[in-house]
């Protein structure tokens, strides 16, 4: 390269191109020919690592280095000693007002100008912080402008999204704000009922052990009264009415135990499918007349209610004493509405789950918040001593949970109280009533023979002895699983086996009948309990499960024996 044009030295990619390129076409003409001031600040931009430009001339031929080139995208090289308007023609409206100040000697700057270029063959947003400067020549004219400049597109936008998401936010927090007195009383209402469902189920715990264990005690009693009945010699027997009323406590410590174990859902259930409709207009006739003559029912049975799958025996108690609550409500007399439809409920997308809807709504004092609060709680009540036992209500919350369903109340003081139990609808077709007056048959198979009896209550296990002793069994009896397989191997004639399911030691009765089906196949085993969670584990219809106290009429039918004919 000749001397003159060493001003073109350096400058990277730019620098090189400008040394090779042709500049006929260029209205800077040769290099040459370039006055001192041009080559100047040619030099200058060449050497430097931020993006500069320079337009010289009336055409304002556009030359720049390599930081700036990366600005022109695909309008370089091209670009190089062009007119700057044919390069920058899209934005040309936006930068001429700068361009003509700075040719009129008059220096600009602009932070953040947005402009929108073509610079990759699309049109695209963006922002250019840049200052405009003349430049002189030797005799002080302006004969071009100098820029440096820095692209802050992603600076810009960047800042944006900062402030769109502070808006946002801000506007969330707005929102969270506003909702949040709603949301403190909701929250305060979940915890309550957290609590309560927290203290009901320490409560249902409590009242399961308490009366799993007064169910053994009950057993107790029932079996001595009805063997002190039996073999009692008349000379020396109690008069009839001692044994009525012992079995009349029975009877009322029986019932008491039954409220508990249905509140603690651990009683046996025997669920099946049924048609709450035909069973509700079945209780009619009881309902009238337990609840005198100033109390009206109205029953509104909807058209095709689906079928519930329930213990029979706990709705009826159920209904019964939501019936009784609130005749006891409306002392002066009113009307008991009992209502049954379906409903269904959905969550998300997922399919709606169908239930039965049975609500008793009464037209009674109602009750205030601190009652409503404790309704549910075993003996709590506030009727007078002797007037209630507190029991009736968590029959039915028990009854509720262990179909696998809920209860709600709603009530006002002065208005009444509406209780409603909503059950999931059965999928099985509801089993046959039978026709009023008519009574189960039972199989009269009269069998004897030797019993295997396991339990580890050695009161209970005298009892049980004598019972089947009564019934006509020879009893061995042993105290829990390791003995009962001892004495099967011993090569004993064992009939059937008779075990509680819960025994200390680690190994249940349910797992003992287990091993006896693996051992012996045909050996029959039936199961006693008083604490229905002893059978959870239990597949349907895998044993004969017999609940406790239980009677020796109970004990009999649960053998295969018909008393009536066995007496004849």
């Amino acid at each position: 390269m000749s001397q003159p044009l060493e001003f073109f030295a350096g400058g990277g990619n730019v620098g090189a191109l400008m040394r090779t390129h042709n500049w006929s076409s260029s209205p800077l003409g040769p290099p040459e020919s370039w006055p001192q001031s041009l080559r100047a600040v040619v030099s200058l931009l060449l050497q430097s690592r931020f993006p500069m430009f320079v337009a010289w001339g009336k055409d304002l031929g556009f030359l720049y280095n390599d930081s700036y080139a990366e600005i022109l995208g695909a309008k370089h090289p091209r670009a190089l000693g062009s007119r700057f308007y044919d390069i920058w023609s899209e934005i040309w409206a936006d930068i001429s007002p700068l361009i003509d100040a700075a040719m009129a000697g008059q220096a600009t700057y602009r932070e953040d100008l947005p402009l929108l270029m073509n610079r990759k063959g699309y049109d695209e947003q963006t922002w250019f912080t840049f200052s405009y400067s003349p430049v002189r020549d030797e005799s002080g004219q302006v004969v071009g402008m100098f820029c440096a400049c820095t692209e802050t597109t992603q600076k810009v936008l960047a800042l944006r999204g900062l402030r769109e998401l502070n808006e946002t936010l801000e506007r969330r927090v707005e929102e969270a704000v506003a909702e949040q007195m709603d949301h403190q009383e909701k929250l305060r209402t979940a915890e309550a009922a957290l609590r309560q469902a927290q203290k009901m189920e320490s409560l249902g715990q409590l009242t399961g052990g308490v009366a799993h264990d007064f169910n053994n005690l009950l057993a107790v009693f029932a079996s001595g009264v009805q063997l002190l009945e039996r073999t009692a010699k008349a000379a020396t027997a109690p008069p009839p009415r001692v044994f009525e009323a012992m079995r009349r406590a029975i009877s009322r410590g029986t019932g008491l135990t039954r409220h508990l174990l249905a509140f603690s859902r651990r009683r046996p259930v025997n669920p099946e499918s049924i048609d709450i409709v035909a069973h509700l207009q079945g209780m009619r006739a009881m309902l009238d007349g337990s609840l005198g003559g100033n109390i009206e029912v109205q029953m509104n049975l909807g058209e095709g209610v689906w079928p519930i799958e329930v213990d029979t025996g706990e709705l009826e108690l159920a209904v019964l004493n939501l019936c009784l609550n609130a005749r006891d409500a409306m002392p002066d007399g009113g009307v008991i509405t009992i209502n049954v439809e379906n409903v269904e409920t959905h969550s998300g997308d997922s399919e709606a789950a169908e239930y039965v809807k049975i609500s008793v709504a009464d037209t009674g004092q109602g009750m205030t918040p601190e009652v409503k609060a404790r309704v549910f709680e075993p003996f709590f009540t506030t009727k007078d001593v002797g007037k209630g036992s507190g029991l009736g209500l968590p029959q039915v919350y028990g009854f509720a949970q262990q179909s696998s369903g809920q209860v709600t109340l709603d009530s006002a003081v002065g208005i009444g109280t509406i209780v409603t139990l909503t059950l999931p609808r059965s999928l099985h077709e509801p089993v046959a009533q039978p026709a009023e007056g008519e009574l189960p048959a039972k199989v009269a198979t009269a069998r004897r023979g030797h019993v295997l009896l396991v339990e580890d209550d050695r009161e209970v296990a005298a009892l049980s002895r004598e019972l089947l002793v009564s019934l006509g069994f020879v009893v061995t009896h042993v105290a829990g699983p390791d003995a009962a397989l001892g004495a099967l191997a011993n090569s004993r004639q064992i009939d059937m086996v008779f075990s509680d399911i819960m025994m200390p030691g680690g190994v249940s009765g349910l797992q003992l009948a287990r091993e006896i089906r693996r051992r012996y196949p045909n050996l029959p085993v039936l199961l006693t309990t008083g604490y229905v969670e002893a059978a959870a584990d239990m597949e349907d219809g895998e044993f004969d499960v017999l609940p406790k106290p239980f009677t020796l009429e109970a004990l009999a039918e649960a053998l295969g024996i018909d008393l009536i004919q066995d007496v004849r």
